[in-house]
């Protein structure tokens, strides 16, 4: 799947084939973009016309890639008056290192005729491979996403959270809607506050004894219990902004130093397994652990303190 850069423009493009040519359609196809996991409407438009046959491209603007999300484009068009739709997606991602920040970091040359030159194509997919190990290594995405993640109740006010929530807009309790922000909807009790870590939603100011239904705020019926709203081996489902509102400092420079690695010698050693390397001068060999983790031990310290350790309780 294509990539696209969070907020940032992006020139999207399709080829239509009509017997296996290349063919212009009857008129300009007509676009639209959906969220390819739920099926949301995000943006409708119009293609534009590119030299060559059969070619156009659908402007992805900055509203589209505010947030990281799977886009299906829905491409409408006619041969000899045949309607017809095509599909294509791209990922809206959001880079730990940008191609300016690598290239002035690791003084990479920005002209082929430089000695050290290396093309953004190279660049870019080191970027990726680097940004792959890294959610691998802390379990946790680096980006702002609109998506859910599910928990379970300990009897508490409190619910822990796996990843970080910017903002709440839905919770639900074993898949019935307990509050919704946008409608005003809110049977969990007094206010719902995300913690300032974002790890935590915390019931503010619950302390009604009992499961007592009462009025409060609205019109809708509140259920209070004794021992904590969210209740012990219920399932919550949180549906709101996941992640961060931007990459910190230390993952733009553990990505650095992974794309510096991708892109020298001892990195496609490592990637074929060759652990013990003779070469007419030299020999050495590599530790074990340069085949876990990142491969990189200052990179594995810097990221030790964002690793997200999961239990599981059976």
């Amino acid at each position: 799947m294509h990539e696209v850069f969070s907020n940032t423009f992006h020139k999207h493009e399709m080829i239509f084939y009509k017997n296996n040519v290349a063919t212009d359609t009857d008129s300009i196809p007509s676009v639209k973009v959906f969220d390819a996991d739920t099926s949301a409407s995000i943006a409708t438009g119009t293609a534009i016309n590119e030299e060559g046959l059969g070619q156009y491209y659908y402007q992805i603007t900055p509203t589209v890639s505010s947030v990281d999300r799977n886009l299906l484009i829905q491409w409408s068009y006619s041969f000899n008056s045949v309607s017809a739709t095509e599909n294509s997606y791209a990922a809206v991602v959001t880079p730990y290192a940008t191609l300016p920040e690598i290239i002035s970091e690791l003084k990479i040359g920005v002209s082929p005729s430089d000695e050290n030159y290396i093309t953004p194509e190279e660049i870019l997919f080191a970027e990726r491979v680097a940004r792959i190990q890294i959610n691998n290594y802390c379990n946790q995405y680096f980006n702002k996403r609109y998506d859910s993640q599910t928990e379970y109740g300990v009897d508490s006010d409190s619910l822990s959270l796996t990843e970080r929530m910017l903002s709440v807009d839905e919770i639900y309790e074993d898949e019935v809607l307990v509050y919704r922000a946008s409608a005003g909807y809110n049977i969990l009790g007094d206010s719902v506050i995300v913690s300032d870590t974002g790890k935590t939603i915390n019931i503010i100011n619950a302390n009604l004894p009992g499961d007592v239904p009462r009025t409060n705020y609205s019109e809708y019926p509140i259920y209070r219990s004794s021992t904590g709203r969210f209740k012990q081996n219920k399932r919550y489902r949180i549906v709101g902004t996941i992640g961060w509102p931007y990459v910190p400092q230390d993952i733009r420079a553990a990505a650095v130093m992974l794309v510096s690695d991708y892109l020298t010698n001892d990195y496609q050693w490592r990637n074929r397994y060759l652990n013990k390397v003779n070469l007419t001068e030299v020999s050495f060999e590599l530790n074990s652990a340069a085949f876990s983790s990142t491969g990189n031990a200052i990179v594995d310290s810097i990221l030790d303190q964002y690793k997200n350790i999961v239990i599981v309780v059976i």
